[in-house]
């Protein structure tokens, strides 16, 4: 595995992530709460409808998931079961229900496990798997922390390391001074191979994550676009050549860290483009649209051909078109180039690398 990005259960996401036809492509999608929708327009919201039954929407999802043909694909119930733990649906424990839907729909996926899932709850939801993910966040990452949650984890459901894809989830990185934060990681990535050593058995993976796009979007963009720097990447290169095991690469897309912000793609009069080290936000005038932003992409040299993915195809197609396509499908189109863009990144680095050592 390269690339294992954190993304929500939303329909432009479950579209994104079915374009994409790579082996070291594994994401993982956090399975978000009950959202309570609004039926006025106004700022603030006034009168809130009622919100879906959690049966209903974890249904949804699920069908939605199976519709767009997503897989193989990491499932993070956190959101859902933090916000809904306790419900039974027909009889069953949430986390039994979820599973078993996923299971009845055919999908390809594998179970997230954190500390903060309780152990019935995570127990019910992983029962059976032969793989998981084990999502390790901060601040705690001690030797002994650190140790004594990995081994909880691995006896509570009886993995082995060779059977876990292992998530560090550093949080946001705004800045290009981390040397603090890197030892920070180092050391618990030290931990890690002292776990491996320790049962003679190596982790199936190791990535580290973290969220390098700021929570609000960036002032100006009109004239020429902003240069977001991807603090995110830049760190984990420094890190990978300071690393004492290998590790792949995590992030949360084209997204901040915290779902709910101010996101590129929801409107028609942004856009956001990523390079290798850096996100281009467009930013439409009075005057203009979404037309003329992919008109504006299309004039840069970062711009990278409308045979790179479906997303730039997208870009060259609205280019023409004064009709500005839907919200979900624009957020789809950034989504599918910074996928792509970030997957070949990663294989050109790993072919430069060698690849894996096949001697172990």
């Amino acid at each position: 595995m390269l690339y294992a990005p954190i993304l929500k259960t939303k329909p432009a996401e479950f579209a994104s992530i079915a374009l994409i036809d790579d082996d070291g492509f594994l994401p993982i999608l956090e399975f978000l709460e009950v959202q309570i929708p609004y039926n006025s327009k106004k700022n603030p919201p006034k009168v809130p409808k009622v919100p879906k039954t959690v049966k209903a929407h974890v249904d949804d999802i699920v069908e939605a998931m199976r519709d767009a043909g997503v897989g193989p694909v990491g499932i993070d119930p956190y959101p859902l079961f933090h916000a809904h733990g306790t419900v039974q649906i027909d009889g069953q424990p949430l986390a039994r229900y979820l599973a078993d839907q996923l299971d009845r729909n055919g999908l390809n996926w594998l179970p997230v496990i954190r500390k903060d899932i309780s152990e019935e709850s995570g127990v019910e939801f992983a029962a059976g798997r032969e793989h998981a993910f084990f999502r390790l966040n901060r601040p705690d990452w001690s030797a002994d922390a650190l140790t004594s949650e990995v081994w909880t984890l691995l006896k509570t459901y009886g993995l082995r390391p060779s059977a876990v894809d292992v998530v560090l989830d550093v949080g946001t990185v705004q800045s290009q001074d981390t040397q603090g934060l890197r030892e920070v990681v180092i050391k618990a990535l030290g931990h890690l191979a002292a776990v491996q050593e320790m049962l003679d058995c190596h982790w199936r993976s190791i990535s580290v994550s973290a969220a390098g796009y700021p929570p609000v979007n960036p002032a100006g963009g009109l004239d020429h676009p902003v240069e977001v720097v991807r603090y995110d990447y830049l760190f984990w290169l420094a890190l990978r050549q300071e690393s004492p095991v290998e590790v792949q690469f995590s992030d949360f897309g084209i997204d901040s860290e915290k779902f709910g912000l101010k996101f590129v793609g929801n409107s028609s009069t942004t856009l956001k483009y990523t390079t290798e080290a850096h996100w281009l936000f467009f930013r439409a005038r009075d005057s203009e649209n979404f037309q003329s932003l992919c008109r504006r992409l299309l004039d840069r040299s970062e711009f990278r051909g409308e045979a790179f993915s479906w997303g730039d195809a997208y870009f060259v197609e609205k280019s023409e078109s004064k009709a500005p396509g839907q919200t979900w499908e624009r957020r789809k189109a950034m989504l599918v180039h910074h996928l792509t863009e970030v997957l070949r990144r990663r294989a050109s680095e790993w072919d430069e690398e060698g690849g894996p050592d096949d001697s172990e």
